[in-house]
């Protein structure tokens, strides 16, 4: 089974995060040849400048259209010999998209350490739909932290 990155360093410039949510990258079924998916795992981290310990949280959330306004990047192959992924990938969103149901995962931490969730067994799957799957958003949980957050999604193609 191929896996794949994405990542909101392959575009666009990173936004400040503020106390309302922001979609940092995105992974949805393709608008033809669906396929289902499922995440397997998120990394995120702080990559301002601290200037006090605050707290931020992350939200992976379904998104149930391919809007907002954001940079289309192509996730990357773990395995160079595997075919390109059909599912679609956006990162660094100005403008929100759709979003679905939140809090398919839903964490907070300190701005001073990165948060990694890996489960390449039981991932959380999303339909194959065109233009449905996830989005990982973040926000600082108050004025605090108005700096950037760098993030990775792996996915695999079921």
């Amino acid at each position: 089974m191929a896996t794949y990155t994405t990542s909101n360093d392959m575009g666009g410039t990173e936004q400040n995060l503020s106390t309302t949510y922001k979609t940092l990258a995105n992974v949805l079924a393709a608008a033809s040849a669906q396929r289902r998916g499922m995440i397997i795992s998120i990394y995120a981290a702080a990559n301002g400048a601290p200037s006090v310990s605050n707290n931020v949280i992350i939200d992976l959330s379904s998104m149930t259209a391919n809007d907002g306004t954001a940079t289309t990047v192509t996730a990357t192959k773990s395995d160079q010999a595997d075919a390109a992924a059909a599912s679609t990938t956006k990162v660094n969103f100005t403008a929100e998209g759709t979003i679905g149901t939140a809090g398919f995962l839903h964490r907070e931490f300190n701005q001073l350490v990165a948060y990694e969730w890996e489960d390449e067994l039981n991932g959380i799957i999303w339909p194959a739909t065109a233009n449905t799957g996830f989005a990982l958003r973040s926000k600082g949980q108050s004025s605090g932290y108005a700096s950037t957050m760098f993030c990775e999604l792996g996915f695999v193609e079921l």
